[in-house]
């Protein structure tokens, strides 16, 4: 039986999808120009099909009717926040494996005196076929 050293969780496609997501999302807010001390409706010239829109939409609707009032007098700030905790809740603990195993294959596999990414020698990369 070979022995292994200590393991982690190896972040797959789905855990990449989730924290694409959620940096997505912030880009989204930063892009538009939304911050937290001047929030604008920069949703609004969205396209209305675009599923981020529908998304923050339905979170301005949720709130208003928790608070009791119009959806114009929803606090942007507060729905800014919403939008970006449902992205984060999304991907969960994928953002710890899609980060750390990037951090432990630079570490491991990477020349540490250069500040780009050039594998060191004699690490030799095998592609083995998933089986069928």
């Amino acid at each position: 039986m070979a022995q292994h050293g200590m393991r982690m969780a190896k972040p797959d496609e789905k855990d990449f999808k989730k924290v694409h997501n959620f940096l997505n999302a912030c880009d989204t807010i930063w892009d538009n120009k939304w911050s937290l001390s001047d929030c604008e409706d920069a949703w609004e010239d969205w396209d209305d099909e675009d599923e981020e829109k529908i998304l923050v939409l339905s979170i301005q609707k949720e709130l208003a009717e928790d608070e009791g009032i119009d959806l114009d007098e929803v606090d942007n700030k507060i729905l800014m926040y919403e939008y970006l905790k449902r992205k984060f809740k999304q991907a969960d603990c994928s953002w710890r494996r899609v980060v750390w195993g990037g951090e432990i294959v630079i570490e491991a596999a990477c020349d540490p005196t250069l500040d780009y990414c050039d594998f060191m020698p004699g690490i030799v990369f095998n592609h083995v076929e998933p089986e069928q």
